[in-house]
């Protein structure tokens, strides 16, 4: 590491020291700093009216080796701040006599934006950027950072990638990073499957309570999309023809769609991402905003979460294969250029780049992407960009239907925020081989996988754009509302610990408070309890029941039409056990007594007391000379043995007692 100490005075003067941090060096820079501090105090007294301010910048070493996976054509670097905001043009020569030839700027769209932001703050005039405020998509200017691409000379090998990149950290001190252009892959695990709606789709919609037949926990009765919230699908492309699709894709004149795959740093290049021959771009796109009125018959055809969306296609992939992350770098620019305030990425891979990192740290719209399909505990085995601690990236894992951890899926508690369900009947286009040739499949069953999984994060937050039209929402604000409004699920080790639930993450954001009228802790008897929580919204047109939350499988919610939220407490036959249920914010602590003992006073009933009752009927029916050809006695020996086998049951309801207190 390398720090690199920056103190930039009135005009833009900056004064720099820096020096690697080895044991060699430690107490060098100490020292430095102590025999300076009297000046920078004298300094900061004598300008305290002025603008000036103190920049630490750690520098970060590639560990880029041989193995890994990247391009042998080029370097990519990240500048400092000061380098960064002087807004130079370079040339190759500014990077050593004949080692690159070109020099691409991949945050170049992204510095015409903060020259025009400068501006408006110099005149006043804000008009020229009225899109990207109606989006909150204005660049945060301090943590700005250009990442440049530079192309080497005709030689070009992984050897002299990695050259170059030593090259360039031992001789620019304005350079915080240099590394190579790695290669990521889209996260995917596809499955054919017939269509139908009712059965591939309704369960996972119902699950993460995007549509419910009682018409409670319903996302989509409080907003089904908008037309005027635009989503960027950075994938295989989106095919444009698509039944299910058209009406939802960005198309027409001043369309925003681009592929950066063609090799141009604009992606302005036809069909511009409006063609998909891997399909994987267009099932994630389905998943997110398949329009729900060309479903087709009998109900067959794919629903997105947002039903009314506009889709923007920025190709990053050749087919299903590997992918320069210089193409993410270039698409997430242009998103940032266009005021696109939200991102699905379905793709990564595990080698850390610092360039990727500075360009979504520049974007300042919502960035969704995959957890990633290893299987692995990504706080030790790290995958990117998932695993980049950004403020603005939801990294989504994979969930079955049974709410427990696809096997494929990695996790992570520090390191992925929230699981969606990773299986769903989607869109594609994709030609499969049959006996008469190949046939185009419209529709798809797509399994457990993180590529899916993410887009159902992403169109739940243009739900939430959508029902926040025309005042705007902050993508800190929707990212807080999806991570703190979820399903806690036992098992999935995540940031939030639970599932996506598009009910609560809508719901929480409708300024709505509710008044809840129960005590903080109940006691509940073994034999479990019925506790109603009496709710009382803020207005009346606050939509009810609150978000409910339990983190414990055997306490149950259940909102009731009056107003009221029902508490349900199974059945102890255990050990005594402790819980938590939140309703509308409230966190009501349950204790549930132990039925331990009064399960073994009705399995001691069972092999004593009922059995001397039942051979006490037997006894008596043969006294009587019962059998069964008399109706009437064999009657009665029926109803003699269930009163002894009620007499245990009443006996253990007894013990375990029912209520709360």
């Amino acid at each position: 590491m390398q720090l690199i100490f920056s103190i930039r005075f009135p005009g833009n003067y900056y004064f720099r020291i820096g020096e690697k941090m080895n044991m060699k060096r430690k107490e060098i820079w100490a020292i430095t700093i102590l025999l300076l501090m009297p000046t920078i105090v004298l300094l900061a007294i004598q300008h305290q009216d002025e603008d000036w301010d103190v920049l630490i910048e750690e520098r970060i070493y590639s560990d880029a080796s041989l193995e890994d996976d990247f391009s042998e054509s080029s370097v990519v670097i990240v500048l400092n701040k000061e380098a960064s905001m002087a807004f130079k043009t370079y040339t190759p020569e500014d990077f050593g006599e004949g080692l690159f030839s070109r020099v691409d700027d991949s945050t170049r769209l992204t510095m015409e934006l903060i020259k025009k932001q400068l501006e408006a703050e110099r005149t006043g005039d804000w008009s020229g950027l009225r899109l990207h405020i109606e989006n909150g998509m204005l660049v945060d200017v301090d943590k700005f950072r250009r990442v440049l691409e530079l192309t080497l000379t005709p030689e070009r090998s992984k050897e002299r990638v990695l050259m170059a990149i030593e090259f360039l950290m031992a001789t620019r001190d304005d350079i915080l990073y240099a590394g190579p252009d790695y290669f990521s892959s889209p996260q995917t695990l596809p499955f054919p499957k017939p269509p139908n709606y009712l059965t591939d789709q309704y369960v996972v919609h119902n699950k993460i309570s995007l549509a419910n037949t009682n018409s409670y926990n319903d996302a989509w009765g409080i907003e089904t999309g908008s037309t005027s919230v635009v989503v960027g699908v950075l994938d295989t492309g989106i095919a444009a023809n698509h039944p299910s699709l058209s009406g939802n894709i960005y198309t027409g004149a001043g369309h925003l769609n681009r592929d950066f795959t063609t090799g141009t740093t604009h992606g302005n290049v036809s069909p511009h991402g409006l063609q998909d021959p891997g399909g994987h771009g267009t099932e994630v796109a389905g998943i997110i905003g398949a329009n729900a009125d060309n479903t087709g018959t009998n109900g067959t055809g794919a629903v997105g979460v947002s039903q009314d969306v506009r889709l923007v296609s920025l190709r990053v992939f050749n087919g299903n294969d590997g992918n320069a992350h210089s193409r993410v770098r270039y698409a997430v620019d242009y998103a940032t250029s266009v005021a696109i305030p939200i991102l699905n990425y379905s793709g990564g891979g595990t080698n850390n780049d610092a360039a990727q990192k500075t360009a979504i740290t520049n974007y300042p719209g919502l960035f969704v992407t995959a957890a990633g399909n290893g299987g692995k505990n990504t706080d030790i085995n790290p995958f990117y960009p998932s695993s980049y601690n950004l403020p603005n990236i939801i990294s989504v894992g994979a969930s079955t239907l049974a709410d427990q951890r696809a096997s494929n899926s990695n996790f992570g508690s520090t390191s992925v925020d929230l699981f969606a369900p990773g299986s769903i009947f989607s869109t594609t286009m994709t030609q499969f081989a049959s006996p008469s040739g190949y046939t185009q499949v419209l529709y798809k069953f797509l399994s457990d996988a993180t590529s899916y999984s993410t887009p159902f994060v992403t169109g739940v937050a243009a739900l939430i754009r959508a029902m926040h039209l025309p005042t705007g929402i902050s993508t800190s604000a929707i990212k807080a509302a999806i991570l703190n409004n979820v399903d806690m699920v036992s098992g999935l080790t995540s940031v939030s610990g639970g599932r996506l639930n598009a009910f609560n993450a809508l719901q929480s954001t409708q300024g709505c408070t509710y008044t809840v009228t129960f005590p903080t802790n109940i006691n509940v008897a073994a034999g479990g309890a019925t506790a109603i929580v009496t709710v009382t919204p803020s207005k009346a047109t606050c939509p009810f029941p609150p978000i409910t939350n339990s983190n414990s499988s055997w306490i149950s919610t259940i909102p009731q039409k009056n107003g009221n939220v029902n508490i349900y407490v199974n059945l102890n036959y255990g050990a005594s056990r402790s819980g938590t249920v939140i309703v509308a914010g409230k966190t009501i602590s349950v204790t549930q007594a132990s039925g331990t003992a009064c399960t073994a006073q009705m399995n001691y009933c069972c092999a004593n007391t009922q059995v001397t009752c039942s051979n006490e009927c037997n006894q008596t029916a043969i006294n009587m000379g019962c059998n069964s050809s008399i109706p009437w006695c064999w009657e009665w020996f029926n109803n003699c043995i269930s009163e002894c086998e009620a007499y245990c049951d009443q006996e253990f309801s007894s013990c375990l007692g029912y209520g709360y207190y």
